[in-house]
């Protein structure tokens, strides 16, 4: 599909329909879903961002060989960064306009360029400045980029890049390398993190160049989660410490990210990625996300709101797969015996078998065999019973396999209505489709509190993508 397509009747549905946002609320997250998951690349992911609509990847093809850094869905014809050095360290500008990156010199060393999203343009920052090794980067609020440069001579400077003018040093550290530059908040100083025995750091102003030692714990530890909550990346667990205790949100958990409205997260579990809240109230598997070979190993939520980086290694082998949310609404026809006492709000669990107490009465289903809970939207009393028309309002995911069987459309038909969108050079993605399927044999549903079981005649599936965020 040509660049900047749309269907014209596509358009017209998605502007005249639906919210303008979605933030990641507990009505969101119950029916929260991946409409489409498609491998951007398959390489070892050392590091997965964002600059506006475009993800950045720096990583290798086959680790530790051939470093790469790619730009996925910046339009750029050649969307590679030529010659990235290893490793493949960048850094996005604030405007999410160009990538800095460490590129290999002729004649050995690293030289620092920076990539123009907008149209590929690479640019030296400082011809005159060859680096031993690459250092950590970071882009600063004014358009600058700091970097720390190792040297052959065994120390480090810490020098401020800016496009067309040649690089100031800030600081000549003694340390054959830094660990990382981290941001002081104050939007004029960094910390340099060094390596030692002791480990070191200082703190040091890019204004002015002064520099001094400062205490090593100063430096923030961002792990991308939502306020309130930590990821314990040894123990594998997300918790919340709550009165002086540690409350497990989640565990067996390899990579973990919080949303752009810092209410929900998503982890890497083994067998796929889960949504969950920042309290452990609502949590569920996000159907339709690749689980793959190996083990998840770093995830980036994009600032709109709509898509997931996720990444997976498995051994010297990896993949960076894009997943885009969207949400799900399950309806479920039922029909009942005539006279039954069904209104608008009534909930019914469907299930294969039901516990009954002496009298014969249902008392609740047998959870094993559980299939889906709904409310009633509507009873409507015919000849041939009490027809309901009820959606699903279970907060565990995979509720359309477990009543039909599969997650997808039945084998050999298509989709009822299906909103297809490409641009650029990218495969058509779904942003709206619906489909039905009939129910698996043998279940039931039961009234809540009732006496009456029914017999579920059709489930409808509507999948739209989210919204971004507004703000």
């Amino acid at each position: 599909m040509p660049r900047g397509h749309l269907a014209a009747a596509a358009l017209i549905v998605l502007v005249g329909t639906g919210p303008v946002s979605a933030a990641f609320d507990a009505d969101v997250l119950r029916r929260l879903i991946v409409i489409d998951d498609r491998e951007v690349a398959p390489i070892v992911a050392a590091r997965v961002d964002w600059a506006g609509e475009a993800l950045i990847v720096g990583g290798w093809e086959h680790w530790p060989d051939r470093p790469v850094i790619l730009a996925h869905g910046a339009g750029l014809d050649v969307p590679w960064f030529p010659d990235p050095a290893h490793p493949p360290v960048f850094a996005i500008d604030a405007g999410g306009h160009a990538v800095a990156a460490w590129r290999r010199s002729g004649e050995g060393g690293v030289l620092l360029a920076s990539l123009r999203l907008s149209d590929g343009r690479l640019t030296l920052l400082d011809p005159a400045v060859t680096c031993a090794t690459p250092g950590p980067l970071i882009a600063m609020a004014d358009g600058s980029v700091v970097a720390a440069c190792p040297l052959a001579s065994g120390t480090t400077e810490v020098r401020r890049f800016i496009a067309a003018t040649p690089s100031a040093v800030l600081a000549q550290l003694p340390h054959p390398g830094c660990d990382d530059l981290v941001a002081d908040g104050d939007g004029e100083h960094v910390l340099a993190m060094c390596p030692g025995d002791p480990p070191r750091a200082y703190r040091i102003s890019t204004v002015t160049g002064l520099w001094a030692e400062a205490d090593v714990g100063a430096a923030p530890r961002q792990e991308g989660l939502v306020p309130g909550v930590e990821f314990d990346r040894a123990a594998g667990r997300i918790v919340r410490p709550v009165d002086g205790e540690r409350v497990i949100l989640a565990e067996d958990v390899s990579a973990a990210c919080g949303s752009p409205d810092g209410r929900a997260m998503i982890a890497a579990r083994p067998d796929g990625l889960y949504a969950l809240d920042a309290f452990g109230q609502a949590g569920r598997r996000l159907w339709g996300a690749a689980a793959g070979p190996g083990e998840g190993s770093l995830l980036s939520w994009s600032g709109d709101g709509v898509r997931v980086a996720h990444c997976r290694r498995d051994g010297d082998q990896g993949s960076v797969r894009l997943a885009t949310l969207g949400t799900e609404e399950v309806v479920v026809r039922l029909r009942f015996p005539e006279g039954s006492a069904i209104g608008e709000g009534t909930r019914i669990w469907v299930a294969e078998r039901f516990h009954v107490d002496a009298a014969g009465m249902i008392v609740e289903p047998v959870w094993a065999t559980l299939k889906a809970l709904l409310r009633v939207r509507q009873a409507v009393r015919t000849q041939e019973g009490v027809i309901c028309t009820a959606v699903s309002e279970g907060v565990e995911g995979g509720v359309v396999e477990r009543l039909t069987g599969s997650n997808d459309p039945p084998p050999g038909s298509a989709a009822d209505s299906r909103i297809l969108i490409g641009t650029g050079h990218e495969s058509p993605a779904a942003w709206m489709y619906t489909f039905s399927a009939d129910p698996g044999e043998g279940l039931a549903g039961w009234v809540e509190g009732g006496r009456v079981t029914g017999t579920p005649l059709s489930v409808t599936v509507t999948r739209k993508r989210l919204p971004p965020l507004s703000g």
